[in-house]
């Protein structure tokens, strides 16, 4: 059995949220910081944006099944509704 991994590098749970554009709040915690997640090589600006809270870093690697938006606070990751799986 493959183990997969979320983008924070924690187990795979299964667990999927979808949303048709930014979600106002965490559709976990219900924390209103959703930030977009910004994957490619970060420059010194985005860096910047990410230490603030503006924007989540989601790595170099991109897979096709990548969420878009992340809550700041608990790290829970939503998909955009055009990637759900049918």
């Amino acid at each position: 059995m493959e183990i997969r991994y979320d983008r924070t590098g924690q187990p795979y749970k299964g667990e999927r949220f979808f949303s048709r554009g930014k979600p106002a709040q965490c559709p976990k915690c219900e924390s209103p910081r959703m930030v977009l997640i910004l994957y490619g090589l970060p420059g010194p600006r985005e860096v910047a944006f990410a230490k603030e809270g503006l924007i989540a870093l989601g790595g170099c690697m991109m897979t096709g099944d990548d969420a878009k938006w992340e809550c700041w606070d608990c790290h829970t990751c939503v998909w955009p509704v055009e990637w759900k799986p049918q």
